[in-house]
């Protein structure tokens, strides 16, 4: 979803997501990325982006609509806070990159025993 401005019709941010769907939970609704630009925040843009989002998950009977957001970020914690949303401590995430992530995909996979 691409933001603008309602008066100078500019491109001031986006919102990032994709859907998915577990079996156990049914579909979802996962927001990559939310961005505002700095000097657009606080007016309004990321509650409507937020608001629209929802909808379209309930429009596409989505069980949930969730994103992550790193512990550092005080800024966007605040605003989900604001709006509402459940903020879940204890998420660990974990990924493979450079070295691994090769050594990975490039080992054979071991035979359970």
């Amino acid at each position: 979803i691409l933001i603008d401005d309602n008066t100078t019709k500019e491109t001031i941010g986006m919102a990032f997501f994709y859907f998915g769907y577990k079996v156990e939970k049914g579909r979802f609704l996962y927001l990559e990325d939310l961005f505002i630009e700095e000097q657009h925040r606080k007016r309004g843009s990321g509650s409507m982006a937020m608001k629209a989002l929802s909808r379209i998950a309930r429009s596409l009977q989505c069980e949930r609509f969730f994103w992550q957001a790193l512990d550092w970020n005080t800024s966007a914690l605040d605003f989900y806070k604001r709006i509402g949303a459940q903020i879940h401590d204890g998420v660990i995430t974990s990924r493979y990159t450079g070295k691994d992530l090769r050594r990975v995909a490039t080992t054979p996979a071991k035979a359970a025993a």
